[in-house]
């Protein structure tokens, strides 16, 4: 659902949405326009089409994907404190 996403986080979707547009597994992201990629099968849904492509859809954080930012900025602080 759009109001509970936020944008700079991936989310997994765990609901098919009501017209199938987005399905259980779909890693997904709010984009700087208020469109949404979908980065499972390379495209996304431009605002206007948001709201009925995201009817009955459920998502949750894709914590595979913040795993890995996270580690990603832990080496890079642990790079830059070496360098102090």
């Amino acid at each position: 659902m759009k109001h509970d996403m936020e944008r700079g986080m991936r989310y997994v979707v765990t609901k098919d949405s009501d017209d199938g547009t987005f399905v259980v597994g779909d890693k997904i992201e709010l984009l700087h326009d208020n469109a949404i990629g979908n980065w499972t099968v390379g495209g996304w849904i431009d605002e206007v089409d948001v709201q009925e492509a995201t009817a009955g859809m459920e998502v949750e954080i894709d914590t595979v994907w913040l795993n890995m930012k996270k580690d990603s900025l832990r080496k890079r602080l642990d790079q830059l404190s070496r360098k102090v």
